[in-house]
């Protein structure tokens, strides 16, 4: 095997590592089965991810403006509640529709 193979199979069996995403720590949320029913949320409050994304994803709030109504949150919290959901994203999703199968239909203005 030449020095040029030998460089190249290096890069193939490296790049298969490099492709594998580390896995992320979230140090703003934490799961508790005690409360919000075990799914994640805001650590220090009881602000699931999934309402975090709802506002922002989509009703088009900016995460600047949920200070207003969350006042004790942090924006850095915010922002990790949105980079969970883009880590976790099936398991997200699955509880926003869950949560949305559980309301009421709006009324009909018929």
């Amino acid at each position: 095997m030449t020095l040029a193979q030998y460089g190249f199979l290096l890069i193939c069996n490296n790049s298969a590592r490099l492709n594998a995403m580390p896995r992320v720590l979230h140090p703003h949320i934490v799961s508790d089965s005690h409360l919000c029913g075990g799914s994640p949320r805001i650590e220090g409050s009881r602000i699931p991810v999934r309402t975090i994304v709802v506002y922002v994803l989509h009703h088009g709030t900016a995460p600047e403006a949920l200070l207003g109504y969350y006042p004790q949150l942090s924006l850095a919290a915010i922002y990790d509640a949105l980079s969970y959901y883009y880590d976790n994203r099936e398991e997200i999703d699955a509880e926003i529709a869950a949560n949305a199968a559980l309301e009421p239909p709006a009324p009909s203005l018929a």
